[in-house]
């Protein structure tokens, strides 16, 4: 894992296909001094003028499980059906640890991944198309992937993870509306430009001995029914947001249930521990985390929630407590203390 003193950036363009991600990432790259593209690694043929070592490197499917076995990619995912995309760890931490500025065009699930690895280098930047409904979104991206040279199984197939994509939106930084590509292009630099001064800044007060980062906070909430958790397939996650204004730890813990389960969550489900009463409508999480990135010091608070059922999701899936990794152990530790109380 990177670390502060890194201070090369990885701008990951983060939106579903057809939204204008390349297009927008080649003007840029024309614009800004000292920043790459990240070459990652696929098994696809290339396409249009892209050069391998420069946009992509383009390996076999032998050659690119050697490389999962070997432990070389920091993420990899199977993008379209037969399709890999992952990226080298050396792609990244070579020239981010010399100061050099990085941008790619990265799947949500792999943005993810990154973003866990690399929290004090990453930005997501998410490319949306206009639209005020997912309809007219959806509509816009047709049209657009109607025009490229994708068959129909590959344009389809990229309608259909769209919806999905389209709702990671609120996980990243910055949002851009992609109705004119100058227009996009234009607030991509700005976004670039912006982060370049907050580093620049960041440097600045460390040298005068102040603290480079804000505080906010977060919300995650472990689901469990007996002794499994229900754990994000490929994102390998669990349910977490950030607290909204006016929102108490544990109401933004219900919300995420409700909306990534379509449940309707009640807080005396959530777990707390016996020594902490509810006072004044606050529940105690089990465990406080801090984590930290290249703007901000982030507060998590972790709940448990304890499911009546084991219930079906489409993108989740059930795991034995025990292989999932921390925060869990620690909660389950003060799970099963509870448990020997009770």
């Amino acid at each position: 894992m990177t670390s502060q003193t890194f201070q090369g950036m990885l701008f990951v363009l983060v939106g579903p296909g057809g939204v204008g991600k390349n297009a927008i990432l080649k003007s840029v790259l024309e614009r800004v001094d000292n920043l790459s593209q990240l070459a990652t690694a696929t098994t696809r043929a290339p396409r249009g003028d892209e050069q391998h070592g420069k946009q992509r490197l383009f390996v076999s499917h032998g050659e690119f499980k050697r490389m999962i076995a070997a432990n070389e990619l920091a993420e990899h995912q199977e993008v379209h059906t037969g399709d890999y995309y992952g990226v080298p760890r050396t792609s990244i931490e070579n020239p981010i640890t010399n100061g050099q500025d990085l941008i790619a065009d990265i799947d949500m699930h792999g943005a993810n991944t990154l973003r866990a690895a690399y929290p004090n280098n990453i930005v997501l930047v998410f490319i949306t198309p206009p639209g005020s409904t997912l309809e007219n979104m959806l509509a816009v991206l047709k049209e657009r992937l109607e025009t490229r040279d994708a068959t129909a199984e590959q344009a389809s197939q990229r309608l259909q993870r769209a919806p999905d994509e389209l709702a990671f939106a609120p996980q990243c930084d910055y949002l851009i509306i992609n109705d004119h590509l100058e227009k996009a292009v234009e607030s991509l630099y700005g976004i670039i430009l912006a982060e370049r001064s907050r580093r620049a800044l960041i440097a600045l007060r460390a040298e005068h001995g102040l603290e480079p980062h804000h505080f906010a906070y977060a919300a995650s909430v472990i689901p469990i029914y007996q002794d499994e958790v229900l754990y994000h397939r490929e994102g390998k996650h669990f349910p977490t947001d950030k607290i909204r204004l006016g929102e108490l730890p544990h109401e933004a813990a219900l919300r995420l249930l409700n909306s990534s389960f379509g449940i309707t969550a009640s807080p005396e489900k959530l777990l707390r521990s016996p020594y902490s009463e509810l006072d004044n409508g606050f529940v105690s999480p089990l465990i406080l985390r801090h984590e930290e990135n290249h703007y901000e010091e982030l507060v998590v608070f972790n709940f448990i929630y304890l499911l009546d059922e084991r219930i079906q999701i489409d993108d989740w899936e059930w795991r034995s407590a025990r292989n999932v990794d921390a925060p869990l152990t620690d909660a389950l530790t003060e799970l099963n203390v509870l448990r020997s109380t009770n």
